[in-house]
């Protein structure tokens, strides 16, 4: 079964498949600071939809942006949640749920500019 945090985190601002390998990439190299073009390449997806994850990542406070590269610095709360999602993807079973659930949420990833929720403001 999911944690709660992992499951609003999806819900909130990680609801892309191209978002959680990005997000999972960061996790595993904490100190990663890249382009866009660069992170494409590590996670093997085309550079229009990376630099769109990437920019939504940044509107949500998961990524900042200095100059082009991407740099993965969120709050402490926000990090404990990531930790544990890094976690729920390491479990086979934890991992069919939680793809299941974004396969879900991906399907409504177009319209959330016409519904925003604000990442930082919900997770705890």
């Amino acid at each position: 079964m999911l944690d709660p945090r992992v499951k609003q985190l999806l819900e909130s601002g990680i609801n892309t498949s191209c978002k959680l390998a990005l997000v999972l990439r960061f996790e595993e190299q904490n100190e990663l600071c890249a382009t866009a073009q660069v992170l494409a390449q590590r996670v093997c997806r085309d550079i229009w939809s990376v630099e769109a994850a990437l920019n939504e990542l940044v509107e949500d406070g998961l990524l900042t942006r200095c100059g082009n590269q991407y740099c993965c610095s969120p709050s402490t709360e926000l990090r404990s949640g990531l930790r544990l999602l890094q976690e729920a993807y390491t479990y086979p079973l934890q991992r069919i749920e939680l793809l299941a659930l974004l396969h879900d949420l991906e399907l409504y990833a177009p319209y959330r500019k016409e519904f925003p929720q604000r990442l930082i403001s919900r997770v705890a």
